[in-house]
C-alpha cells in the first residue's frame, strides 16, 4: 500500500505517516491502532515489523549480526 491509500484508509495525515515512516515522529497508540487497522494487521503486527535493530551497541560498538 502506498502512504496515500494507508492515509486514506486510516485517517492519518500522509505526511505524519512520512515523518512516522522516517523515524521523525513518534505515533499514539489511538495512531498506531489506526495505521494496524488499514494494513489489516494486529497492532502488535505492527509493532513488531516496525522496531529496526540497533545499529551501535549500548557502549557505542558496531552492531554485528551473528
Amino acid at each position: 500500500m502506498s502512504q496515500d491509500d494507508v492515509s486514506l484508509s486510516s485517517g492519518v495525515n500522509r505526511s505524519f505517516l512520512s515523518e512516522i515512516e522516517n523515524g521523525k515522529s513518534s505515533p499514539t497508540l489511538d495512531t498506531i491502532n489506526k495505521i494496524a487497522k488499514a494494513l489489516n494487521i494486529s497492532p502488535e503486527e505492527f509493532l513488531k515489523f516496525s522496531v529496526s535493530e540497533p545499529l551501535k551497541t549500548y557502549d557505542g560498538e558496531v552492531f554485528k549480526k551473528p
